[in-house]
């Protein structure tokens, strides 16, 4: 017997909630920028996901963990 699926539905991100977003994604860059590093692409592509409303910020911390797993 197989596991039950279960399907999300997001709702649209309101204009108010992808700006929050977009300050905090910024925010985020600043300090990572002052202490000399940066987003990886594949980390930019995710806070981009984010932004838009395509994957929770869980979601972002787990493929994050994911891809620090294989190194």
């Amino acid at each position: 017997m197989s596991a039950p699926t279960s399907t999300i539905v997001r709702l649209p991100l309101t204009d108010e909630e992808r700006a929050r977003r977009e300050r905090a994604v910024s925010d985020a860059r600043v300090c990572i920028e002052l202490e000399g590093f940066s987003f990886s692409p594949e980390a930019e592509a995710d806070n981009q996901a984010w932004i838009r409303g395509e994957i929770t910020s869980e979601d972002s911390i787990a493929r994050s963990r994911a891809r620090f797993a294989k190194d």
